[in-house]
This record gives C-alpha cells, sequence and structure tokens, in this order.
C-alpha cells in the first residue's frame, strides 16, 4: 500500500510538472516588441542605449535589396531607401521560439519525466542570457525599415 502511495504521488507530481519549462521560456522578452514598423532610431536608443556604431549607406539602396544580400534580414518597410545603418548592443536570447517548441516536445514524448531536467536547463538560459547586436537599417527621416539579430563575431 506504501509504495502504490509513493507511485501515485511521482506520477501526480510529473504531471503537474508537465509544461512548465516550456512556460518558463515563453516568459522571456519577445525581439519583436523591441523594433516593429515605424520605429524610430530615436526609440530604439533610449530601449537599447546608444548604437555601438553608425554609419551612412553609400549610396543609398531600397531596403528589399538588403534582404537580397542576406536573408537574416527581417523587412519591416521594403519598399522604402534606407539611408543609414545602426548597431545595437543587446542582452538576451535567439531562436525563443524554436526552444519553446523543443521542450514541449520533450515533455510530450516522456510523458512529463524530461521536466526534471528541462526546468532547471530553462531557468539557466533565462540567467545567462547572450550577448547580442541588433543591425537597424534606416531611412532618411529615421523609421527603422529593416533589422537582423546577430551574436557578435568571437575574436
Amino acid at each position: 500500500m506504501h509504495t502504490l502511495r509513493l507511485r501515485l504521488l511521482a506520477v501526480a507530481a510529473l504531471a503537474s510538472l508537465v509544461g512548465c519549462a516550456a512556460m518558463i521560456t515563453e516568459s522571456e522578452p519577445d525581439e519583436s516588441e523591441i523594433i516593429q514598423a515605424g520605429t524610430t532610431d530615436t526609440q530604439l536608443a533610449q530601449r537599447l542605449g546608444s548604437p555601438l556604431r553608425s554609419t551612412n549607406l553609400t549610396p543609398p539602396r531600397l531596403a528589399v535589396a538588403l534582404w537580397e544580400g542576406d536573408h537574416q534580414v527581417s523587412l519591416l518597410l521594403p519598399r522604402q531607401i534606407a539611408v543609414s545603418e545602426s548597431v545595437f548592443g543587446f542582452k538576451g536570447r535567439l531562436d525563443k521560439k524554436r526552444r519553446v517548441a523543443q521542450s514541449g516536445f520533450d515533455s510530450f514524448m516522456t510523458l512529463g519525466v524530461a521536466e526534471i531536467y528541462l526546468i532547471p536547463r530553462a531557468l539557466w538560459q533565462r540567467a545567462i542570457d547572450e550577448q547580442l547586436e541588433l543591425t537597424v537599417w534606416f531611412d532618411v527621416d529615421g523609421h527603422a525599415l529593416a533589422y537582423k539579430w546577430a551574436a557578435p563575431a568571437k575574436q
């Protein structure tokens, strides 16, 4: 009888933990909240601090041309002309959606047993954010046209 109670308690504990790691990862700040169509260079500087570096594009080019040169560039206003580029430093994590989906899948496939590992891992990942760079291209009025998230190159 005592063993049955322990087994039921273990099953109930595991069932209560299912999905916790995915929810911890999901609660991280989302990159899309930082930059959207219409965001200005002043707003980004208020949120992230002064840019690490800024340059004027010579010659200016369409935002869609930036994407054609690098498919990791996300376009906000593709038909506008980009005249400047700024790089901001940021602490955070990339690929949150992929990590949330993987945690949920792992938990589901192991009937919650993986949560024993996934919860501490999710908490650790939140504690040790990466140093990231956000490159943003602006039009003549200082509105964001395109952006790219990246980890800085290791020296």
